[in-house]
């Protein structure tokens, strides 16, 4: 979890497990990766494990240019 980042701002830990994004399960940090990128702007609901404990956390998804690709697109991230 980035310091400053949008998921750190809604309460995202270190060590918590992402299990799904919008109701959309999520297995792995490609499938995490590919339900953020899409949604710059946007907030979305995260369900998370942490501990025994279930929690859902509202993140506002943060827009940023990729500039790895070739038009420069808008992308989502939050900071992971």
């Amino acid at each position: 979890v980035v310091e400053g980042g949008a998921a750190a701002a809604a309460g995202l830990r270190t060590g918590d497990e992402i299990l799904s994004v919008d109701g959309e399960r999520v297995a792995d940090s490609r499938d995490l990766v590919a339900a953020i990128r899409g949604r710059p702007g946007e907030t979305v609901q995260l369900d998370v494990r942490r501990g025994g404990e279930r929690l859902r956390l509202a993140v506002a998804v943060r827009g940023e240019r990729d500039s790895t690709l070739l038009d420069n697109p808008l992308v989502g991230r939050i900071g992971i």
